[in-house]
């Protein structure tokens, strides 16, 4: 693929610019050039999760790469469904003029994107559901998740100490570094999390539930799951097809749940052969 075009801030080289927002409204980076693209993250995820996957993307395409609400930068609120995570999507976009863009949405992100395309039909060109599929799943990693907490992390001095601390509670490294890109330094020096984690915690369920496509979708389609991952199996081929009719369903070899980060160099080549 292309190089990718970098501007000179001062003395800081960037790839991507920093999106300054209200407080009602999502927060992200844009790079790029070209045809709108949103990427929407995953749970406990952020937009500078899919940085890996935007970078490849931006020669071909506009990249916007939003925080949903309760992630990142974004605003923080009591309310955690898929309705209002597509309406703050939608609000995103008529704030950036945004009349109709590509959608890549992983897991939790893919769910987003498929009720953006129940509500909001005339606003997505093509659609890319990463690793998910429309409908109910149990939660994984409840006590995991359910115990961060009662983890204090202001009694850490290094991040390498938490990162332990949360290895002792799970076997699954990758779900580790993804949480870890959640903790920062607040002013007094000591780590707190960028998420609002009970918020997310006490609407967990909300997040297992199907993401409500209740209407069949015309939009070109295309859902690309893990070989190794169990969220999107046979059986869920028919359910797919009966709300997204011109879906092509893919499976990327070698890869597990985070796609993204699996096969970066091969998800950017499906997507814009796909687009």
């Amino acid at each position: 693929m292309k190089k990718i075009n970098t501007f000179a801030s001062d003395h800081l080289k960037m790839e991507y610019t920093a999106i300054k927002r209200p407080p009602f409204l999502l927060s992200g980076t844009c790079q790029g050039a070209g045809n709108p693209m949103i990427l929407l993250h995953g749970l406990f995820g952020s937009g500078d999760n899919l940085r890996g996957i935007a970078k490849r993307l931006s020669p071909f395409f506009k990249i916007y790469s939003p925080d949903l609400r309760n992630h990142g930068n974004s605003l923080k609120a009591e309310y955690f469904n898929y309705s209002v995570m597509a309406e703050d999507v939608k609000q995103f976009m008529r704030h950036h003029n945004l009349k109709k863009t590509v959608m890549v949405g992983h897991s939790m992100g893919g769910k987003v994107a498929m009720r953006l395309s129940s509500l909001y039909p005339d606003c997505i060109e093509k659609l890319v559901v990463l690793d998910i599929a429309p409908k109910a799943y149990s939660v994984k990693q409840r006590s995991f998740f359910h115990g961060l907490l009662d983890l204090d992390l202001s009694v850490f001095s290094r991040l390498k100490q938490i990162f332990d601390e949360l290895s002792k509670q799970t076997s699954d490294i990758s779900l580790c570094r993804m949480m870890m890109k959640n903790i920062k330094r607040d002013t007094n020096g000591q780590y707190q999390w960028t998420i609002n984690l009970k918020a997310i915690l006490d609407n967990i369920d909300h997040i297992g539930m199907d993401p409500g496509a209740r209407i069949q979708s015309t939009i070109p389609a295309l859902f690309i799951r893990g070989e190794h991952s169990d969220f999107i199996d046979g059986r869920d081929t028919n359910r797919i097809l009966s709300f997204f009719p011109k879906a092509t369903i893919k499976t990327m070899t070698g890869t597990s749940h985070w796609i993204h980060m699996d096969a970066p160099d091969r998800l950017a080549e499906m997507i814009v052969s796909f687009v």
